[in-house]
């Protein structure tokens, strides 16, 4: 799975504090980090939700997150004023199957 991926299911599927980490060694001694890990999501405004095409979605005081488990590629619209961590501004997004879009408000 990528690790945008990861990380976007990890913040979906989380019910208080997390924390999510990649190894640079078998025995986690040495923490890999990502810049995805900085993105400021904030607290969840509630649960994730499975939508009827399969995607994974859930809002943040600071963000949104989808994450397509499927097999199928999907477009969808994601919430008004959403852009990318550069802040390009996003109006649809296209999920490629074991994709995520993690957007910043």
């Amino acid at each position: 799975m990528k690790r945008l991926a990861s990380i976007a299911t990890a913040a979906l599927l989380v019910r208080g504090q997390t924390c999510w980490m990649a190894a640079g060694t078998r025995d986690y001694r040495r923490a890999d980090w990502s810049t995805w890990q900085d993105v400021p999501l904030g607290k969840p405004n509630g649960p994730a939700r499975r939508q009827e095409n399969g995607v994974w979605k859930r809002d943040f005081e600071g963000g949104w997150v989808a994450v397509n488990p499927t097999t199928e590629r999907i477009t969808m619209r994601p919430p008004r004023g959403l852009s990318t961590p550069d802040r390009t501004p996003v109006e649809q997004i296209d999920l490629a199957p074991g994709d995520s879009a993690v957007l910043l408000r």
